[in-house]
């Protein structure tokens, strides 16, 4: 499938802002499943002053505003190629190891409400168990924006039970980590069918299997 994609951000500020530093991930890479065949970020009201590759293989550009803004706008733009590769990304890509992955965050510390999901979650591979995972998660938690917001963590949203897809990813997450599997939270852009004007982008999880990589 061939994507032409256009992703504005806009910042209005009721003060005129006097410095800021900004790191904008808003650059798709070439991989698995996807090539990017060209691509532009423009700042409107900020000045690009460095771009460089994170250690999880983000493209970061670090821009700058000084002297008195109002208001600035970034435009992200280009045409992208994907391929469906069934949930599948592949090997481990980037600088950061795979412990990196089992280690708890806030949002990912798990309860006992995540516990009690592992224990039920039940497979004959690693494979089929986590499907079983992404049921369970999908029974426990509606679908419901405005339920959550960025700092709800996992064990809140089992608690809630309902939430966003922010929330499924980081209960799987929390998890698979307890698993022993390494997980990452991801973000990208979701396309929805007859919408070509949207204000929602999209997170996911995926976890790595020894033999598949990523997925």
């Amino acid at each position: 499938m061939r994507l032409k994609i256009t992703h504005t951000t806009e910042y209005v500020y009721d003060e005129p802002m006097p410095y800021a530093l900004q790191r904008l991930r808003l650059t798709p890479r070439t991989g698995p499943g996807q090539t990017v065949e060209n691509w532009d970020v423009s700042v409107d009201g900020a000045t690009v002053e460095v771009a460089y590759d994170d250690h999880f293989g983000n493209r970061v550009a670090l821009v700058e505003t000084e002297g008195p803004q109002k208001r600035v706008k970034v435009v992200a733009s280009g045409t992208v190629s994907t391929q469906d590769k069934a949930g599948v990304f592949g090997h481990h890509i980037g600088n950061a190891p795979l412990w990196l992955f089992l280690r708890e965050t806030p949002l990912t510390k798990p309860g006992k409400l995540v516990r009690e999901l592992v224990k039920v979650s039940a497979g004959d591979s690693e494979l089929a168990r986590l499907h079983d995972l992404m049921e369970n998660i999908h029974r426990k938690v509606e679908y419901m924006p405005g339920a959550t917001d960025i700092e709800t963590t996992a064990e809140a949203a089992l608690e809630a039970g309902k939430g966003v897809c922010q929330d499924h990813a980081h209960i799987l997450i929390s998890a698979a980590r307890l698993m022993g599997l390494p997980a990452r939270y991801v973000s990208g852009y979701l396309m929805m069918e007859e919408v070509e004007e949207q204000t929602a982008t999209h997170a996911w999880a995926e976890v790595h299997l020894q033999g598949l990589g990523w997925v």
